[in-house]
């Protein structure tokens, strides 16, 4: 028993040592993280933490380039966010810091990772590990230190990959008229459904992985169908 206890220890530390190592955070609370880099063991709490890591992200962005660039409008801060928080941006950044390395994943888990989007959400899942295990002022500060080597790569006076939420949501201010969101996750699922409204009234819907995505696919819609159409008039 004893043996037992002094291996499971010596393990345990031997894995807060390690993240400690990658991500200058010595976790309290292993629980957490063992839901992060088991993620096919440990699917819904992965998801749920994905989420929460996903909104400390999207804070640190718009604080960031807001405080650094006071001159961007509301689509212009979506824009970034869109950008920075895709699928594409936070697997390249989680890549980088090596993030599977700390991964242990299942035999039912028949992919290559690092050939899917399991890193830029296992990315996610641990900012949210940490503000469960830290709190949010250490989460925000982790996810600064991990991503703003990435933020100031980018010159927003070269312009901005074109984002269809941040387009129309600029051209309903614009032109004085109320545009939002009500994203739905389907049961038992990881799919979204975003639905756009103007003025209260629904216009156009879509269905995405992530809620991002389906709130981008139904604004492209609308930008296509509304906005697009009558600017070619």
């Amino acid at each position: 028993m004893l043996l037992w206890f002094l291996g499971n220890f010596r393990d345990k530390l031997k894995q807060q040592w390690a993240i400690y190592r990658k991500f200058g955070v010595f976790p309290n609370n292993m629980k957490y993280y063992e839901w992060v880099f088991m993620p096919d063991r440990f699917h819904h709490n992965f998801d749920r933490l994905e989420l929460l890591g996903d909104t400390v992200i999207s804070n640190v962005i718009i604080e960031w380039f807001l405080k650094r660039y006071p001159e961007l409008s509301e689509g212009q801060l979506t824009s970034l966010k869109s950008w920075i928080g895709s699928r594409k941006f936070l697997n390249r950044v989680a890549l980088k810091y090596n993030i599977l390395e700390l991964a242990v994943f299942t035999k039912r888990f028949r992919l290559k990772p690092e050939e899917t989007d399991m890193p830029g959400n296992m990315l996610e899942a641990f900012i949210g590990a940490v503000q469960l295990d830290k709190g949010i002022v250490t989460a925000r500060a982790v996810a600064l230190r991990l991503l703003e080597p990435y933020f100031k790569e980018i010159n927003v006076q070269d312009g901005l990959p074109f984002n269809f939420k941040g387009k129309v949501l600029e051209w309903g201010r614009k032109h004085n008229r109320s545009i939002y969101f009500q994203t739905e996750g389907e049961a038992g699922g990881r799919s979204f459904r975003a639905t756009l409204f103007l003025d209260d009234i629904p216009q156009t819907s879509a269905w995405g992985q992530r809620k991002r995505e389906a709130e981008e696919k139904a604004a492209k819609q609308f930008w296509e169908k509304h906005i697009k159409s009558r600017d070619s008039k």
